[in-house]
């Protein structure tokens, strides 16, 4: 009978010790549920974060474009360098062949001036070789013109006659006759008529040999000056 007592009150210490388990059990701190709202602090902390990390974002995308900007720039600046460059050796090109142009024309004139010289000075040489064979054969005949003049003056008229023939011999472009005929009439004694009449004979003769032989030297030369440019070319 004890037994069974001990055993009724054994079963209910047992039952009375669950149910106080139990009731600490079902007293403790329920778990925080998921869905609950967070505390301000950190909700002000995500704030800063999230912010921070636009604020980075936004940076990197400036300094990006702010790179690209300065690559393109440069590129641009490089390559109006080249263009520059480029226009430069052009114009360096362009000035080094006008020069050559130039110094060619100067050489090709140079040479023509200096054919010219030559030919005007063949041209002075022809024109004193024929001076003076000219005077050879003036002074060969001096000697009868000497004794024509002298034979002349024992006979009335004759001088008017040599003064008519030597102002002939001028229009017929024969100079050196007809200032050898005038140079032997000034070995004569004559009067201021006859003397007036010879110095204006002399006087044509002279001033018309001397444009002959300047036409003739100017014509010469010129002709030489066209046959070297002629040959130039």
């Amino acid at each position: 009978m004890k037994t069974k007592i001990t055993i009724s009150l054994l079963a209910v210490a047992g039952a009375l010790g669950l149910a106080t388990g139990c009731g600490k059990t079902e007293k403790a701190a329920p778990p925080a549920a998921t869905n609950a709202p967070a505390p301000a602090g950190d909700a002000i902390t995500e704030a800063k974060t999230a912010a921070e990390a636009a604020r980075k974002a936004e940076m990197e995308k400036v300094a990006e474009r702010a790179k690209t900007a300065e690559a393109q720039l440069k590129a641009e600046a490089e390559k109006a360098a080249l263009a520059a460059k480029e226009a430069e050796a052009q114009r360096l090109a362009e000035a080094e062949q006008a020069a050559a142009k130039l110094a060619e024309a100067e050489k090709v004139a140079a040479a023509a001036v200096e054919d010219a010289k030559v030919a005007a000075q063949k041209v002075q040489a022809d024109a004193e070789q024929a001076a003076a064979t000219k005077v050879a054969e003036a002074n060969t005949a001096s000697a009868s013109l000497a004794q024509q003049a002298l034979s002349v003056l024992q006979q009335p008229g004759q001088v008017e006659k040599l003064i008519a023939s030597a102002k002939n011999l001028t229009g017929q472009n024969k100079y050196a006759e007809a200032l050898k005929i005038v140079a032997e009439l000034a070995k004569l004694k004559l009067s201021p008529e006859q003397q007036a009449m010879v110095d204006q004979v002399k006087q044509l003769a002279e001033q018309q040999m001397a444009k002959a032989m300047a036409a003739k030297a100017t014509g010469a030369a010129t002709q030489a000056l066209d046959d070297a440019m002629g040959e130039k070319k």
